[in-house]
């Protein structure tokens, strides 16, 4: 991974990022159901990213750019040997 960037919030506990991720799950459904999709979108795709985050933390590795979670993500697929649905772009 790429060493930290300004403004984003590596270093975390796994534990730290599993309650951010759960707290976006949550307003992402508040969002939802006051119809908000644009806002709710925002929150699913930070649950996202505090999942996966969480995740490496708890093997780790800490996650400093948003390219890196969709790399993590496509390695994900390919260990559970699952269809990829996007690739990270190259270069």
């Amino acid at each position: 991974m790429t060493g930290p960037q300004p403004g984003l919030d590596a270093g975390r506990t796994a534990q730290e990022y599993a309650a951010m991720a759960q707290d976006f799950r949550a307003r992402a459904w508040e969002h939802l159901e006051l119809g908000d999709m644009d806002q709710a979108s925002k929150k699913a795709w930070k649950l996202v990213a505090e999942t996966v985050k969480a995740i490496s933390a708890h093997y780790g590795s800490v996650i400093y750019t948003y390219r890196a979670i969709t790399e993590v993500v496509a390695e994900l697929a390919q260990l559970l040997e699952a269809p990829a649905i996007w690739k990270p772009e190259s270069g």
